[in-house]
């Protein structure tokens, strides 16, 4: 069975109307016992997903006991990024472990790429990661998850 819910495109300009529409998706990130409810910016061009360095911190995550160093690109070249994984929970769908690229620069957004949104790969844990979340359609953004 197949659960899903739109989400809509939401236009950061109202002046520029469609071209500046983005995909923003509610996202619940967990590290432990510390919860944040955030926004993030779909992007199925990074190769990566970015946490601010400031949500970082708000999770309970300290930067130098971070020792995995992840280059970025674009935007960000010049970023420090450390690895790290969080437990994300989109709607009702049931959490996911996502990995993330902690970065230092404190002006990135939180960004959903790729990695985690097209893969179907499976944790031999009790988590899954990687499993299908979004489909992008013209009219918006599907969340969808098999059972």
């Amino acid at each position: 069975m197949v659960q899903k819910i739109r989400l809509p495109f939401t236009e950061s300009d109202p002046r520029m109307g469609a071209l500046s529409a983005f995909a923003y998706i509610p996202i619940k990130l967990t590290r432990q016992s510390p919860s944040l409810q955030l926004v993030g910016l779909l992007d199925t061009g990074s190769s990566v997903n970015v946490l601010p360095y400031e949500v970082g911190l708000a999770l309970g995550l300290t930067w130098e006991a971070q020792n995995l160093i992840i280059p970025l690109g674009g935007n960000l070249v010049s970023a420090e990024a450390k690895a790290i994984i969080l437990s994300a929970q989109i709607a009702n769908f049931e959490p996911v472990d996502l990995a993330f690229a902690w970065t230092s620069d404190r002006s990135a957004p939180l960004i959903l790429g790729q990695t985690n949104f097209g893969s179907a790969s499976k944790n031999g844990g009790s988590s899954k990661v990687g499993r299908p979340l979004l489909l992008r359609t013209n009219y918006g953004m599907s969340a969808l998850r098999s059972s």
